[in-house]
């Protein structure tokens, strides 16, 4: 049966091994067994494993580029597009420009970047 333990230096785990249970070499036999799940930068306190805190920077610049990609490929074509938008109803043309106000806000939304909720996408 396999097994996973972890290399902890410093109150992070550097190393992850999988080892048969009937096989432990005596140079890790020592290491903590991971029982749940525990990856290479988390942290060990000696008896549990903890997830590294979120980069609130890396989120908060993934969120905005998702959020540019969609504005610039999905909303900015049809919003932009005189021709385009002008086929849409009053009532299809209040629902994008509304998303794409949501899209524009959702770094002022309470608990951005880690907490996002995204708006959804109105039909076409």
């Amino acid at each position: 049966m396999i097994m996973q333990k972890a290399e902890i230096k410093d109150g992070k785990v550097v190393n992850v091994l999988e080892i048969d249970r009937a096989n432990i070499p005596d140079w890790c036999a020592s290491w903590p067994n991971i029982t749940g799940e525990a990856w290479i930068g988390w942290s060990y306190d000696g008896a549990q494993f903890f997830p590294p805190e979120p980069d609130l920077e890396k989120l908060a610049a993934d969120a905005r580029k998702e959020r540019d990609t969609i504005l610039a490929n999905v909303v900015d074509p049809l919003v932009s597009n005189p021709l385009r938008w002008a086929d849409l109803t009053a009532e299809k043309q209040t629902e994008w420009a509304a998303y794409r106000r949501a899209l524009l806000d959702v770094p002022q939304q309470e608990g951005f970047p880690a907490d996002i909720i995204w708006p959804t996408q109105p039909e076409a």
